[in-house]
């Protein structure tokens, strides 16, 4: 299901420096880790690291990553790692669909390359 192009390919290149390796290692506390679900409640994913997280954003179903941006519940995880900037980022998205998930890897990307 993961879906491949040119935004996501940069932040391939990104995902190289050591900037982004060390924040991809930030991570939650045990029983803390980000859950991916379905709007049944089916668990789909799950994410301790920032990394973990952005491996589950491309791979998930987009009704998982869409139930979860409707439900507003991305922001206050990356809060709690201290990535406010992102968290912002995202917030204001208004895509939908597999659109959704591309913005939401461009918003990191951005966020990484400055």
């Amino acid at each position: 299901m993961a879906i491949f192009n040119s935004k996501m390919d940069g932040l391939k290149s990104v995902s190289s420096s050591t900037q982004q390796s060390n924040r991809s290692e930030i991570a939650a506390e045990p029983g803390k880790e980000f859950i991916f679900r379905l709007r049944n409640g089916t668990e789909v994913g799950r994410a301790r690291t920032f990394g973990d997280f952005l491996s589950r954003v491309r791979t998930v179903p987009i009704e998982s990553i869409e139930y979860h941006f409707n439900g507003r519940h991305f922001s206050p995880w990356l809060r709690y790692l201290k990535l406010n900037q992102l968290a912002e980022s995202i917030e204001k998205l208004t895509s939908k669909g597999e659109r959704l998930r591309e913005d939401i890897l461009e918003q990191v990307s951005k966020v990484w390359l400055k």
